[in-house]
C-alpha cells in the first residue's frame, strides 16, 4: 500500500521546522502552536495525526540539540589553548586570501584550519600551534551564518597558524572515503591536462564538483547570467548517470529485477566521488527509491522519495537544513513538481523543444527566488534567458565532457578532442551568461530589512500563482492576492518609518577596527582593520544580518591592512571607496576591476549617504583620517588609528562628541586629556582583543573624564541606534555596561 504523500510531506516538513527550531526557538515555536491547534479545530477527524507532527517537531528540535551538544562538549575542552596539535588532513585544501584552508581531524573533533606559509595535501599528518575558537555565526533566519555552514561539515572549531609541520602521509590507508578522494585528486589533475582558463573553471566544478580555481570574475558572471546552479553538481548530473547507465546495462540483457541493483552503487560512487553535496545525496537517495520500487514492482512516487530523502539527510546530519545548497536544491525540486504540469498547460504553443527548458526553469525558480535574495542579496532577472540556452546544452557537456575524462587515460590525443568540443559548447554558455549577465537590469541586488515580511509576502505570492491563476479556485485566489497586497504595503512602509533610524554597529574584531553604519536601505563601512580571516567569518555575516548585502561607502582611515579591504571587495559589491592621499596599488587594481568608484579625501571633505554626514576632520598624507559621523543631531567620532600628537590637532577642531571610538585600541596614550576634555564624550567604545586589553592609563583617564565604556572583546557587537529625535540607545550582545 503507498504511503500518503501528503503525511509523509508533512512529517519530513515538522521534523525540517524542528530543526529549526534548535536555533529559533520562540518564533518557530509560536507558530507551530497556533498552527497545530488550528488543524486540531478545523479538522477534528485529523486531531491525531496534527498531535503526532507536534511531536516529531519537538522530535527535531531535541534531536539537533543533542548532537549540537555533544559536539561541542567535546570542542570546548579545546577553546583558548594555545599549543601544538597533532592531526590528519581530511579535506583536499583550499586556497584562500589569507594562505591554504582544509580540514584537519585531531582526534575526537574537526578543525577548520587555515595556514600561512606552509603547503599541505589531503592525508598528511601535521603537527601545527594554534589556538582554536568557536567562528562567530549569528541567529537570524535563512541568513549566513558560517558557524552553522561549518556544523554541516561536521566542524566545530577553526584555528589559524603560520606554524605547520608535515611528518607523513597516510592517504594511502585503505579506508572508502580516502580511496574516492584520491581518485577525486586523481581526476582533477587529469582534467587540468584537457581543459584552460574559463572552460577548466567551469569543467571542475561541472564534473567533479571541485571550485576552488574559479575566479571572483568568473563566479560573478554566473551569477548574474542567472547559472550558477548549471556548473555545481545537482540532481540533473544524478539522474543523467543513472539514465545513462540504464541504457547501457540494458544492452547486456540483464533481467530488470537485477539491472536496477546494479544501478544503485555506481549511483552512490558517483555522489560520493563529486563532494556529497546535498542536492546530489537527495538525488541519490530519490534515485535509488526509484529503483528499489522498480525493482519490488512497488509504485514510485515523486513527493514519498523527496521527503524520505530529506528525512535521512536531517538524520545524518540536522544542520545541513541551515546550509544555501539544501533549501535550493529541495525548493526547486517541490517547485517542478509542483507547477512544471501547470506551467505546460500555460503555455501549450511555445514548441515542444522549448517548453520543458522554460517549464522546469520557471518552476524552479518560483520558490528558489526568495532565498536566493536572502542568501546572496541579489536576484537574476534575465537568468530565464540564459537558462533556456544553457539547460538543453547540459547532457551534451556531461557526455564530452566524461568522455574526454576517461578516453585521455587510454589515448589522451583522442580526449583533447573531446575536450575541445566540449570547451566550444562551454564557451557558448559563458558568452550567453555574460551577454545577459552585462545588460543594464539584468539583476537586482536586494538590500532589505525585514526578512520575515519578504518570505511571507513570497509565499502568498505563490499561493495566489497556484490557488488563483494555475487551479482557478476564486476564493482562495483571492484570500492569497489580498494577503500579498498587504503584505506588499507593509514591507514599503515599514522601511520608511525606520528610514531616519541609525544603527551603528561596532563589530568584534579582535585587536583591528571595523564599524557598519546603516540607515534604511544606507550602509557605510568605516575599516577593515582585522585579520582577512574574519572578513568572511564575521563581517560579512553581521553584514547580511543587518540587511546590508552590498555597500553604498566604504571609508578606509588608513593603509595598514589592505588585504582584509580587498577580501572584503571580493565578496561584496561597494559602490564607492573613499581613501586617504598615499598609495595602495594592490586595492587601487581590486577597485577597478570590481567598477568602484575611488575618492581621495583630506581634513573638511564631506561624504553623504542618505540622511548620514561623514565629515573628515583630520588627514594629511601618510596620516590615518579620523572621521566625523552626524546623525540625527548627534555626533560620533572615529578618529581612526592617529597618535598621540596627532589628537592633540584633533582636538582643536571637535567639541560635545556625543560617542568617541578610542583610537589605537586603548593603547597607553590613546585618548589624552586635552581630547577627552575637548570631547567630552558621554561614551566610549574600545575594539581591542582579549589578549590586550585596554591600559590601566587609558582606563584611568577616561573614568577621570566620568565617562561610560564598552570593549569589544567583553560586550561582543555593541549596536547604537540614534533615533529620529535623537534619543541614543546602546546595545551590547555580551556582558553588563562597564
Amino acid at each position: 500500500m503507498n504511503i500518503d504523500r501528503g503525511k509523509l510531506s508533512f512529517v519530513s516538513l515538522a521534523f525540517f521546522l524542528g530543526v529549526l527550531l534548535f536555533k529559533y526557538s520562540l518564533i518557530f515555536s509560536l507558530c507551530y502552536f497556533i498552527i497545530t491547534i488550528l488543524l486540531i479545530i478545523i479538522y477534528k477527524n485529523k486531531a491525531l495525526f496534527s498531535l503526532i507532527l507536534l511531536a516529531i517537531f519537538i522530535l527535531g528540535g531535541l534531536y539537533t540539540g543533542h548532537i549540537n551538544k555533544n559536539n561541542l562538549s567535546r570542542a570546548q575542552k579545546y577553546l583558548d589553548a594555545q599549543k601544538t596539535y597533532n592531526g590528519r588532513v581530511v579535506s583536499i585544501p583550499k586556497d584562500v586570501l589569507s594562505g591554504q584552508s582544509s580540514i584537519i581531524d585531531i582526534g575526537d573533533v574537526k578543525i577548520k584550519l587555515t595556514s600561512s606559509g606552509s603547503v599541505v595535501s589531503y592525508g598528511d599528518v601535521i603537527t601545527f600551534n594554534a589556538k582554536p575558537y568557536i567562528p562567530e555565526g549569528k541567529g537570524y533566519i535563512l541568513d549566513y551564518d558560517y558557524r552553522t555552514y561549518l556544523k554541516s561539515q561536521g566542524v566545530y572549531l577553526c584555528a589559524y597558524t603560520s606554524d605547520v609541520n608535515v611528518i607523513g602521509n597516510q592517504i594511502f590507508r585503505f579506508s572508502i572515503n580516502d580511496q574516492i578522494t584520491r581518485l577525486r585528486i586523481f581526476l582533477l589533475n587529469q582534467t587540468d591536462k584537457l581543459f584552460s582558463g574559463e572552460v577548466l573553471m567551469f569543467m571542475r566544478g561541472f564534473l567533479l564538483g571541485n571550485s576552488d580555481l574559479s575566479s571572483d570574475e568568473f563566479r560573478e558572471t554566473l551569477s548574474n547570467g542567472g547559472i550558477s546552479h548549471v556548473v555545481a553538481i545537482s540532481g540533473m548530473h544524478v539522474a543523467l548517470i543513472a539514465a545513462a547507465l540504464f541504457y547501457i546495462l540494458k544492452r547486456v540483457a540483464l533481467r530488470k529485477k537485477y539491472l536496477y541493483l546494479i544501478i544503485i552503487p555506481f549511483i552512490w560512487a558517483f555522489v560520493l566521488l563529486t563532494g556529497a553535496f546535498p542536492s546530489s545525496v537527495r538525488a541519490g537517495i530519490m534515485v535509488s527509491i526509484l529503483v528499489l520500487s522498480k525493482s519490488l514492482l512497488k509504485n514510485y512516487d515523486s513527493f514519498n522519495a523527496l521527503s524520505l530523502s530529506a528525512l535521512i539527510i536531517l538524520l545524518i546530519n540536522p544542520f545541513t537544513a541551515f546550509s544555501s545548497s539544501f533549501l535550493l536544491s529541495y525548493l526547486a525540486v517541490v517547485g517542478m513538481l509542483t507547477f512544471e504540469k501547470s506551467f505546460e498547460r500555460l503555455f501549450p504553443k511555445v514548441g515542444k523543444v522549448l517548453i520543458p527548458t522554460l517549464c522546469v526553469t520557471l518552476s524552479a525558480q518560483v520558490f528558489t527566488l526568495p532565498v536566493l535574495a536572502i542568501f546572496f542579496g541579489r536576484v537574476t532577472v534575465l537568468g530565464l534567458l540564459t537558462n533556456i540556452i544553457a539547460v538543453p546544452l547540459v547532457p551534451l557537456i556531461m557526455l564530452l565532457g566524461y568522455a574526454a575524462l576517461f578516453l585521455s587515460f587510454i589515448y589522451f590525443p583522442t580526449g583533447l578532442i573531446f575536450s575541445y568540443s566540449c570547451g566550444l559548447i562551454v564557451k557558448l554558455c559563458l558568452k550567453a551568461a555574460s551577454f545577459f549577465g552585462s545588460l543594464k537590469g539584468s539583476y537586482i541586488d536586494i538590500n532589505f530589512t525585514n526578512k520575515y515580511l519578504l518570505i511571507f509576502l513570497y509565499l502568498s505570492f505563490v499561493a495566489f500563482l497556484y490557488f488563483g491563476v494555475l487551479k482557478r479556485k476564486k476564493l482562495l485566489g483571492f484570500i492569497s492576492v489580498n494577503l500579498s497586497l498587504i503584505l506588499l504595503i507593509l514591507c514599503i512602509v515599514f522601511p520608511l518609518l525606520n528610514q531616519g533610524q541609525v544603527y551603528v554597529d561596532y563589530m568584534d574584531v579582535g585587536q583591528g577596527d571595523c564599524t557598519l553604519v546603516t540607515c534604511g536601505t544606507y550602509s557605510v563601512m568605516l575599516d577593515v582593520n582585522t585579520e582577512s580571516k574574519l572578513v568572511e567569518n564575521t563581517i560579512i555575516p553581521y553584514m547580511r544580518c543587518r540587511g546590508a548585502s552590498f555597500l553604498d561607502v566604504m571609508i578606509i582611515s588608513d593603509y595598514n591592512n589592505i588585504e582584509s579591504c580587498i577580501s572584503l571587495l571580493n565578496l561584496v559589491k561597494v559602490n564607492t571607496l573613499v581613501l586617504p592621499e598615499g598609495e595602495a596599488p594592490k586595492l587601487l587594481l581590486e577597485a577597478v576591476k570590481k567598477h568602484t568608484k575611488i575618492i581621495y579625501v583630506n581634513a573638511g571633505d564631506e561624504i553623504s549617504a542618505g540622511p548620514m554626514q561623514f565629515k573628515v576632520v583630520y588627514g594629511t598624507e601618510g596620516s590615518s583620517l579620523a572621521v566625523l559621523l552626524k546623525a540625527n543631531s548627534r555626533k560620533i567620532m572615529f578618529p581612526g588609528s592617529i597618535n598621540e600628537s596627532q589628537e592633540h590637532i584633533l582636538a582643536k577642531s571637535i567639541s560635545d562628541i556625543d560617542i568617541l571610538k578610542a583610537p589605537r585600541n586603548g593603547a597607553l596614550t590613546s585618548c589624552t586629556d586635552d581630547l577627552l576634555k575637548k570631547a567630552s564624550p558621554e561614551l566610549i567604545i574600545v575594539s581591542t582583543a582579549s589578549s590586550n586589553n585596554p591600559s590601566k592609563s587609558f582606563m584611568d583617564r577616561i573614568k577621570k573624564h566620568h565617562a561610560s565604556y564598552y570593549v569589544t572583546h567583553t560586550n561582543r557587537f555593541i549596536t547604537t541606534v540614534i533615533d529620529k529625535d535623537g534619543t541614543i540607545n546602546t546595545v551590547p550582545y555580551g556582558e553588563e555596561e562597564s
